[in-house]
């Protein structure tokens, strides 16, 4: 999850501009605030010329890679605390299930 200056999760929203048509970026879910916090998503659409052989510069897909990398770790850290929450659930109940039926067994007539 991509954080803000401020602390809060950063929103995903797309470029409607001419400039930018369609380019991704995120931002500050807070309408005006002061934390200013902007960064692309994705590489710009035209990028400038290289003076190498007069050939376009390859996009820098770093930004975008970075960004992926993180929403993929909070994925993996949201997934492995629902695994946690599932045994000890799991645990939980079996132990429940064990003291009800040795409870049973203590309560059983002879």
């Amino acid at each position: 999850m991509v954080m803000c200056k401020c602390g809060r999760a950063a929103l995903m929203k797309t470029s409607k501009t001419s400039k930018n048509p369609e380019r991704r970026f995120y931002t500050c879910p807070q309408m005006r605030s002061k934390c200013k916090f902007f960064v692309w998503i994705d590489p710009p659409v035209n990028s400038p010329p290289s003076p190498e052989l007069g050939f376009h510069k390859a996009p820098n897909h770093s930004s975008s890679i970075e960004v992926r990398f993180e929403e993929l770790k909070h994925e993996i850290r949201r997934k492995d605390a629902a695994l946690v929450m599932s045994w000890c659930i799991l645990v939980g109940l079996l132990v429940l299930i064990l003291v009800v039926v040795l409870i049973s067994l203590l309560l059983k007539p002879s």
